[in-house]
């Protein structure tokens, strides 16, 4: 199996939403929030190396998004993956698809699914784009063999007037903000997980 290397990358994949009122942005009245740069150590060494990054500016910022971000992952936790789908002929066999379930301590059903669309006839390993999706798997993607929750579920998650908007076949491959073609013709993987 092939080994990817996820760069960290800082992506936000904004849906802007139309409103009856026009928005009122003064930079004037933001606040300055300066964003340390992730090429340079908390001590000030800049990284030239990959070395220096996977043994200095890596954990650093793993511990500053744990602090500040996401919190610390409890202890006595056990995850487990395995893969459920594969296949190599997405987008006119340009990537593979690989789809796998997450699951938590002993729970039988999953608790994520994990979608990954890699360049194909790419030897090694390729940095890749994450990014949460906010409607399934199955709005990223066009292939039906791709897990799409079941209504029922969907129901007991979702935002009531948005279930309808989801829950349908018809939304197979619907959310095109992620120009996720563009992203393998650069070389670069997709990885994709919904977030409910």
């Amino acid at each position: 199996m092939k080994k990817y290397l996820l760069l960290i990358s800082f992506n936000v994949f904004l849906g802007i939403h139309a409103t009856s009122q026009p928005q009122r942005w003064i930079k004037n009245d933001s606040v300055t929030y300066p964003l340390s740069n992730p090429l340079v150590s908390e001590n000030g060494t800049e990284i030239k190396t990959v070395r220096q990054w996977e043994d200095i500016r890596r954990p650093e910022l793993y511990k500053l998004f744990e602090q500040q971000i996401y919190g610390e992952v409890p202890g006595g936790i056990q995850v487990r993956f395995k893969e459920s789908y594969r296949s190599s002929d997405y987008l006119q066999g340009k990537a593979t698809i690989r789809e796998f379930e997450m699951f938590v301590n002993d729970e039988v059903t999953p608790q994520m699914h994990i979608l990954f669309f890699i360049p194909n006839g790419i030897e090694g390993k390729v940095p890749a784009i994450m990014g949460y999706n906010w409607d399934g798997n199955q709005t990223v993607c066009t292939d039906t063999s791709v897990f799409m929750m079941p209504r029922e579920e969907m129901e007991k998650r979702a935002i009531p007037y948005r279930l309808d908007d989801i829950a349908s076949w018809s939304q197979r491959g619907a959310d095109t903000i992620v120009p996720i073609e563009q992203i393998i013709d650069n070389g670069y993987a997709y990885i994709t997980s919904c977030y409910w």
